[in-house]
């Protein structure tokens, strides 16, 4: 059961309280009094089995001045499956963050491409708050698999984005649960990009979408082998882009004839179609492309200690011309 308070005046000075009771014994119940409503408008999700919740008004002395409302409905489940090569995973409400009221939420990355490995851009990312180090009271978990068993990549909370996450898997599943003494609702604020690649973890894809990232294969992590990845990315529509480099370092020859990043537009890093080689530790300058669509070469010849590139991308989103209405009749 889901309940959202949306008034709550009880005296605790008074004596009086609300309590929830959990059928399940192995949850706490929860007492409240004051004029805050609870939890800041948190919608209180109380587990256990069966469909009943009890909630007990104990007025005091205060039977005159206490005063609450509520409503209350089943929980909604967000679990869902995502099945194109590339995208973006987003909780529901997104940018706005979201109450999450029936956990685990299981989300399953399973690409119709077999054979290839995926990577994980965190576009943001907000979720409970670590203790000690750990995430003790909720977590997203990300597991190299197609279930909840899989074995384990990373488990992540806060409100920081995290680095870029390697697979070598073609299939994630996230889950998203807190802990089972935790019975409010957790708030959560998260997009992800997940881009599948066929040239080894983090090494290129095909991406098309209004707005993602990329990065080297391993960054922050310094480049471990020769590579050669090639990234396709596209934009909805006639719209240009904006690609930017967050970071970049890469230990590039005085020529920058190795380890370098190329940009071409159109679909292929063929001659005709390249426009600018990076190299070094220099940071680029924004690059708006022409069309909807480049590639991004990355060329390396083999370990170096720069750490190498953090992209992102944004469709430059054309305004609508002014419509101009014209009067039917005799011109003068």
């Amino acid at each position: 059961v889901v309940i959202h308070f949306t008034s709550f005046h009880i005296p605790c000075e008074m004596g009086a309280s609300l309590t929830i009771v959990s059928i399940n014994q192995e949850e706490k119940s929860k007492e409240f009094c004051g004029d805050s409503i609870p939890h800041l408008h948190q919608a209180v999700w109380i587990p256990g089995a069966g469909s009943q919740r009890t909630i007990v008004f104990n007025a005091g002395s205060a039977v005159n001045q206490s005063r609450f409302q509520f409503n209350y409905r089943r929980p909604i489940s967000e679990n869902r499956t995502y099945t194109s090569d590339s995208g973006i995973v987003m909780n529901y409400l997104y940018p706005e963050g979201s109450y999450l009221e029936r956990l685990p939420l299981i989300i399953n990355i399973s690409p119709v491409t077999r054979g290839g490995s995926l990577s994980l851009y965190f576009l943001r990312f907000s979720l409970g708050s670590p203790h000690n180090g750990t995430c003790a009271a909720e977590a997203m978990e990300v597991r190299e698999g197609e279930t909840t068993s899989s074995r384990m990549l990373a488990t992540l909370c806060g409100g920081v984005n995290p680095n870029p996450l390697f697979s070598t898997s073609d299939r994630i599943t996230l889950v998203i649960d807190r802990n089972r003494h935790n019975v409010f609702s957790s708030f959560v604020t998260f997009s992800v990009m997940y881009i599948t690649s066929t040239q080894g973890p983090g090494c290129g894809g095909n991406v098309t979408h209004t707005e993602g990232a990329f990065s080297s294969p391993g960054y922050p992590g310094a480049l471990q082998e020769a590579k050669t990845c090639r990234w396709y990315i596209g934009v909805p529509g006639r719209n240009q882009m904006t690609l930017r480099f967050q970071a970049f370092s890469l230990n590039s020859t005085a020529g920058c004839d190795t380890n370098y990043v190329e940009i071409y537009e159109g679909t292929s890093d063929q001659d005709d179609g390249f426009v600018v080689r990076y190299c070094g530790q220099d940071h680029p300058a924004p690059y708006e492309s022409r069309g909807n669509k480049i590639v991004v070469k990355l060329v390396t010849s083999g370990p170096q200690p720069g750490q190498g590139f953090y992209a992102l991308f944004r469709a430059n989103v054309q305004e609508t011309p002014p419509q101009v209405e014209y009067a039917v009749g005799n011109q003068p």
